[in-house]
């Protein structure tokens, strides 16, 4: 092999086999590998440049050194752009923008350009933005060292990285809002038993599974080496989590952030060694804005593709640097280091509902106002024609047939439309029998 580029002047290292085979190394040992910017675009521009060839390869990510794959976004970096370089929301929001452009292309790789093999290998940490850039992918490889987890909740910010498109899909149902919820962490084989890797290789197999994937000459050979060199799952330690599943999926499937704290504080009342008490009190040490943001997000995002959610959460994102919680809490965690966020509001009771509700239903309250509007306008207009044919009753029939038909035909997102529309066409129908209401609205007669 070639390397295409030193450590010292690369974030990325790439190295290209003679088979035209990839191997990309994270090279931030010191950080973790987080991500920053310039990894962002030097990975964008590499898979972009593979994409635009047509040319079938096997790609292999891993982390340089030994503790991590990917440790997350730099939110580090973002704080210090926000708190003390006093950058604009638009300059830090770049970050994310740029992430999510890279994790969808990562998440169509193995859809749209399916000649493209990306095996990522997750021996050591992954979390937050290592998720994204990985777990969207086609093949994702645990060993006894993975570490994983999503733990955004403890810094007052939310799961993002398509959080909520793959989270919501783990099996049993309310296992990814637990993850979500608690940022409860997942280690070696865990992490295949969720759902989230795709299969276990043991770390002293890696070196010799990656050389075959690297060396070989055809690429849709990948799953038959990875199972080669993979655990089967019945050959593992059981999940850690099996004896508490049914638990969290009583809990976890509930349909508020309020409803579960208030069903866990219910059957931890009996012990406080519970899983459920020990449970609810992880929910009530981290920022009740974000429980209620992951949870809203979560549950919308099981119904909607990989882009729709990126894009959701980019607008959820911004209202989180927003506000005061992911401020403070990447204070508390990261820079001062005290573990004593003051989270604001402090009780998830306190939280302003239409804080989470806000940017969605705003959006759906103007499209419904212009519809209803132009439906009125439209009622009145050929409420007029068949005023000037007086009445005649086969016009009036097609007149009301037409409105109950676009009546019928439109979603309502909103509650409070059908009230408004059934006053803006009985307004109209009643025009229809009263010339001198016609008579004020077209006064040339």
């Amino acid at each position: 092999m070639s390397t295409s580029a030193k450590e010292s002047e690369t974030v990325v290292i790439r190295n290209q086999s003679s088979n035209n085979n990839y191997s990309l190394i994270l090279n931030r040992p010191k950080a973790l590998n987080s991500l920053n910017v310039e990894m962002i675009n030097q990975m964008t521009a590499f898979y972009k440049s593979l994409v635009s060839t047509k040319q079938p390869c096997v790609v292999v990510v891993k982390g340089a050194g030994d503790k991590a794959f990917c440790a997350g976004g730099d939110v580090r970096r973002l704080y210090d752009m926000k708190v003390v370089e006093n950058k604009s929301i638009e300059d830090i929001m770049l970050f994310f923008k740029l992430e999510y452009e890279l994790d969808h292309l990562m998440g169509t790789l193995g859809t749209s350009h399916a000649g493209i093999h990306n095996v990522c290998i997750w021996n050591g940490i992954v979390m937050g933005g290592g998720v994204g850039i990985s777990v969207h992918g086609r093949y994702r490889i645990a060993t006894e060292h993975t570490l994983f987890a999503m733990p955004e909740s403890a810094i007052g910010f939310y799961t993002d990285v398509g959080g909520a498109h793959f989270l919501p899909r783990l099996v049993p149902k309310g296992l990814g809002m637990y993850l979500a919820l608690t940022g409860h962490r997942l280690k070696g084989s865990d992490v295949l038993h969720a759902g989230i890797a795709t299969h276990f290789v043991p770390e002293k197999r890696l070196a010799e599974m990656e050389k075959l994937l690297l060396q070989t000459k055809y690429p849709e050979s990948v799953p038959c080496i990875l199972n080669e060199f993979a655990v089967h799952p019945t050959k593992l330690p059981p999940f850690s989590l099996v004896s508490h599943l049914e638990q969290i999926e009583k809990h976890f499937s509930l349909d508020s952030a309020e409803k579960i704290v208030t069903s866990l504080k219910a059957d931890g009342e009996k012990s406080v060694d519970s899983f459920a008490h020990q449970t609810r009190i992880t929910l009530e040490s981290v920022s009740p804005t974000s429980l209620k943001i992951i949870h809203r997000a979560l549950t919308e995002g099981q119904n909607k593709t990989l882009k729709q959610v990126l894009d959701m959460e980019l607008a959820i994102v911004t209202q989180c640097f927003k506000s005061h919680d992911t401020i403070e809490g990447i204070r508390a965690v990261l820079v001062d280091k005290d573990k004593n966020a003051r989270w604001n509001p402090s009780q998830l009771s306190q939280v302003d509902n239409s804080l989470i509700d806000k940017p969605k239903c705003n959006k759906k309250k103007i499209i419904c106002t212009i519809f209803a509007i132009f439906k009125f306008i439209f009622a009145d207009v050929v409420s007029y024609f068949i005023w000037k044919q007086q009445n005649k009753p086969f016009l009036f029939c097609q007149f009301l047939f037409l409105c109950l038909k676009i009546h019928s035909n439109t979603q309502k997102p909103e509650q409070w439309t059908n009230s408004l529309e059934i006053v803006f066409f009985g307004v109209s129908v009643f025009g229809n029998y009263r010339k001198n209401y016609c008579n004020i609205l077209f006064q040339d007669r």
